[in-house]
């Protein structure tokens, strides 16, 4: 398990450090009524698929037009004796917010009484 976590940020790092070298060619289309948000490279080698639709993940990382993820995507979260707590479903709606080449996704809220997180996740273009 440490393993996979382990190879996919290291492919999450890849594909922000390649989006970061292409500068302001780089392409954020904002779907609202499906509440996803695409974040690709000018030739579309490189391509993240956002999910905010009832939480908050990463549905796909496309490398080369294959996608490298498992089905479940990429999404935080953790365990305690009161159960399973994770991104994919927020207490609150989440919020998404584009200033100049930065994307923001906050608001996602997950948890019970004992503990509670309020995540925000950012992603820099160029």
């Amino acid at each position: 398990m440490n393993t996979r976590l382990l190879f996919t940020f290291s492919l999450l790092a890849i594909f922000v450090f390649t989006l970061k070298s292409y500068a302001w060619n780089n392409d954020m289309s904002n779907n609202l009524a499906l509440k996803k948000i695409t974040i690709s490279d000018p030739e579309q080698k490189l391509v993240l698929q956002l999910d905010y639709s009832n939480g908050y993940k990463i549905t796909q990382l496309n490398v080369k037009g294959k996608n490298v993820l498992s089905e479940s995507g990429i999404f935080t979260g953790f365990s305690t004796k009161g159960g399973l707590f994770n991104s994919t479903v927020s207490a609150e709606e989440v919020k998404v917010e584009k200033s100049d080449n930065k994307i923001f996704i906050r608001n996602i809220i997950y948890g019970d009484q004992s503990i509670n997180v309020n995540e925000l996740w950012s992603f820099e273009l160029g």
